[in-house]
Parts: structure tokens; C-alpha cells; sequence
């Protein structure tokens, strides 16, 4: 099971899932209305538990979560939502499983990754400029452009501004496009298999070649 914070996350692993088919299958059934955001893993691993016989059947609960501007901390913040849920086991470092008797084993995985601060958009970001990088200086032109300050902005929200923006001046035919619809058939503007996106497959297949080995 694959527990993330927002919609355009649970969007984009959706389609990474499907287009990466060396991966195995996930569960994701949030974000909802009532649980969303990176305060809510605490609560959506206590409904999960909910149901007693669909939870004898999970063998794993990877959360992933954006970084942020300070990846450690969220990473304590993750921590202490799952020791507050109860009876889970908590994991001491980053893609570290941890297990504990009678739940499924536990894993936390960041993006962009452990140590660099962002979000999704830091990576669906790269992807554009990497198929367009031309475009690059002109957006952060305007991220600078006389009171605008968004440059200067904490990595999460400044890439979400480079993402929204980086949409607005690339796709004529829907320039108000969301991320969690970046991902949508028949013309995504993210391409999941794009190697800016290996690094995701290779820590959650090292997550469930954790889980399998047990």
C-alpha cells in the first residue's frame, strides 16, 4: 500500500505504476477529502486498520511524502505520526523498513529525495526543462522580475511555482493545468518514464524487495 499527501502525488504514481512495469502493485487509496496533507499519514494508517480483514492482507506501507524545506524534520514529523498510530514499527532512517508484530512492515521515502528539499513538482520540473531547456532562463526571469520574489521562495513552494509557470508559457491547449493532471491521457505533459524518474523506481523497488524477503 502506498500512502501520499495529495492528489497530484496519488496521480502520479498511478501512471508511474502502470507505464514501469518492473514495479509491483500498489494500493493507493489516499488522499480523500478528510485525509490529506503530510500531518494526515498518522490517521490514514489508523484507517487502514479499520478494516481487519483487508489489513491481514497488506504487506507493506510505503509513505512518501514531499520534502519540503527541510527534509529532516519532515522525516521526524512522518516519524512521530506513526508512533502516535500505534502498534506499527517506525523506521529509524529514510527507506529503512520497519517492522512490528501482527502490522505490516512501515517505509518513508521523500521527494525528490531524502536529502534534497522539494516536492513532486521539483521533479515533474526537471522533466520539462530537460525536453525544453531553453525555457529555463526565461522562467526564471520572471521568478525575479521587479517585486517578484518567488526565486527566493522555500524549494517546495518555489517549484511549484516553476512548475505552474513552466505550464502556463509551454501548453497552449490547457496553460492552467494542474499537477495532478500533468499525468493525463492522451497528451501528458510529464513523460513517468523519463529518466529524471529513475531514481523513484529504484527506491520503491528496494522498498518491496524489503517487504518480499520477509
Amino acid at each position: 500500500m502506498l500512502l501520499c499527501e495529495g492528489e497530484a502525488d496519488r496521480q502520479f504514481f498511478r501512471k508511474f505504476l502502470e507505464k514501469r512495469t518492473k514495479l509491483p502493485k500498489f494500493d493507493i487509496p489516499f488522499p480523500t477529502d478528510k485525509l490529506h496533507g503530510n500531518n494526515a499519514f498518522g490517521r490514514m494508517l489508523q484507517a487502514i486498520r479499520g478494516d481487519r480483514v483487508g489489513f491481514r492482507r497488506v504487506k507493506g506501507v510505503l509513505i512518501v511524502a514531499d520534502s519540503t524545506d527541510k527534509p529532516t524534520a519532515l522525516f521526524k514529523s512522518v516519524r512521530a505520526q506513526i508512533r502516535a498510530a500505534g502498534g506499527y514499527g517506525v523506521p529509524s532512517k529514510p527507506l529503512k523498513v520497519a517492522r512490528a508484530a501482527d502490522h505490516p512492515g512501515v517505509g518513508i521515502m521523500l521527494l525528490p529525495d531524502e536529502k534534497t528539499p522539494g516536492a513532486l513538482e521539483t521533479l515533474l520540473v526537471r522533466d520539462i526543462t530537460e525536453k525544453a531547456p531553453w525555457v529555463t532562463v526565461c522562467v526564471e526571469q520572471f521568478l525575479r522580475c521587479e517585486k517578484i520574489e518567488a526565486h527566493a521562495w522555500p524549494a517546495e513552494k518555489r517549484d511549484k511555482a516553476r512548475f505552474h509557470s513552466l505550464v502556463a508559457v509551454l501548453n497552449r491547449d490547457d496553460p492552467s493545468r494542474a499537477a495532478s493532471q500533468a499525468f493525463r491521457d492522451p497528451t501528458p505533459l510529464i513523460a513517468v518514464d523519463a529518466p529524471c524518474f529513475d531514481d523513484v523506481e529504484k527506491r520503491v523497488m528496494s522498498f518491496w524487495q524489503s517487504i518480499a524477503g520477509t
